[in-house]
């Protein structure tokens, strides 16, 4: 019986349009080859893991010029392709247009943040850590039963403070430098 699974596997396999739905069945089917024959499960997810491994390095190796002309696209072509391929996205995420609008939204936020040199490196960053400092944050205040003081009466919290302070005074002492720098520059 395993061997007409097998046979029924390779079929299965070339026939597949996608490279995604390929590795992705090929995890699946081979978990089932290992079922069998009686093999354990995680071999089927390991040989997998490297198959799809394999295939990765191929498509890689043999497209990767393809992918390199999309570079000399011009940017008018480009940039709507992009826009176009992150909506539809964000929109088959959860399935929600409200994903869309705020993709939108947080698109044109970052457009007028990038006009004023914001630097796009701590805009990311925020995003990334967000969540997390949330909720830090929270258990935090429930270790302090909902008091802010637990921020300032511990001395590596106002060691902290006192290090975010400084960073602070040193880029708007900086800043006032690079714009009397600009000034003296300019009346010369």
């Amino acid at each position: 019986m395993w061997q007409v699974k097998a046979r029924f596997n390779a079929i299965f396999f070339i026939h597949f349009e996608t490279f995604i739905q390929f590795s992705s069945s090929l995890c699946h089917s081979y978990v089932l080859f290992c079922h069998v024959s009686r093999l354990h499960p995680v071999y089927g997810v390991y040989w997998g893991l490297f198959l799809g491994t394999v295939f990765m390095f191929l498509l890689g190796k043999y497209t990767t010029t393809l992918w390199a002309q999309m570079l000399v696209c011009p940017n008018y072509v480009l940039v709507p392709m992009i826009l176009v391929t992150m909506m539809i996205g964000n929109y088959t995420a959860r399935y929600f247009a409200i994903d869309v609008w705020m993709g939108i939204g947080a698109g044109a936020i970052i457009f007028f943040v990038k006009r004023i040199d914001f630097p796009l490196s701590a805009f990311t960053l925020s995003f990334v850590l967000a969540k997390l400092l949330e909720n830090r944050f929270r258990r935090s205040l429930m270790l302090s039963e909902g008091s802010l003081t637990i921020f300032f009466t511990r001395p590596y919290c106002l060691a902290i403070w006192m290090l975010i302070a400084l960073m602070v005074w040193m880029s708007i002492q900086q800043s006032k430098r690079n714009r009397e720098r600009a000034k003296q520059q300019a009346t010369q």
